[in-house]
């Protein structure tokens, strides 16, 4: 007979993922301060330009005061969301919306 009781932790597996996730989506603690940015939106994505002086940090992306999710800026102060892809169709909904999106770093 076959020991398949290592096979059988798969459902721990799943809750250990579901934990790493849910921490990864979790608002930052403090929000930073607003960036100014402008967009540029083309076929592929959504292009973010910063002040050269945000080069290579961590910035937050809210929308209407949710967070959305943390980026890194470039080393030419720009970054780029997909806009295929769940984050990227929130994003451009909100800035064709006229909804408040902000860049807080």
């Amino acid at each position: 007979m076959r020991d398949d009781s290592r096979y059988d932790n798969s459902k721990e597996q799943d809750d250990e993922d579901e934990d790493e996730n849910a921490a990864y989506r979790q608002p930052p603690e403090e929000g930073g301060t607003p960036v100014d940015y402008h967009t540029q939106i083309n076929k592929k994505g959504i292009a973010f330009f910063l002040d050269p002086k945000m080069k290579n940090r961590d910035v937050h992306i809210f929308i209407n005061n949710d967070f959305v999710v943390t980026v890194k800026v470039g080393s030419s102060g720009s970054f780029k969301i997909n806009k295929k892809n769940t984050i990227g169709k929130m994003v451009v909904d909100a800035i064709n919306m006229k909804e408040n999106v902000e860049i807080r770093g």
